[in-house]
């Protein structure tokens, strides 16, 4: 019921590294396109993260899941890292929240 996930959400929230994902110091970016030229294609292409946070410094992407993990899950956070490392933002790192679960994923994009 509404109860159990509000409740089950609230814990998740409570994880030191997760809480930090909404700490208000962060400079916030909800489901933003990114746009690029794929040259593999020839055609422009759109990526759209769920939450990539920054404070000039240091950038966090993060995607949030809700089913099974998956490898194209990877993959997907990897090219968001590319993608913003490209356009200029440093120290770019990745995750991948399953949040059911309540496992994290660190995304190396290397």
């Amino acid at each position: 019921d509404i109860d159990d996930v509000r409740r089950m959400l609230t814990e998740r929230l409570t994880n030191k590294q997760v809480a930090d994902w909404f700490n208000p110091h962060w400079h916030v970016f909800n489901e933003c396109n990114i746009v690029s030229f794929s040259q593999e294609k020839n055609k422009i292409i759109e990526r759209r993260p769920d939450r990539v946070i920054t404070d000039g410094n240091t950038t966090k992407v993060i995607d949030f899941k809700f089913g099974t993990p998956h490898k194209e899950h990877l993959k997907q956070v990897t090219e968001y890292i590319q993608l913003l490392t490209s356009m200029g933002l440093r120290n770019v790192t990745g995750y991948i929240w399953y949040v059911w679960p309540n496992n994290i994923v660190n995304v190396n994009s290397t």
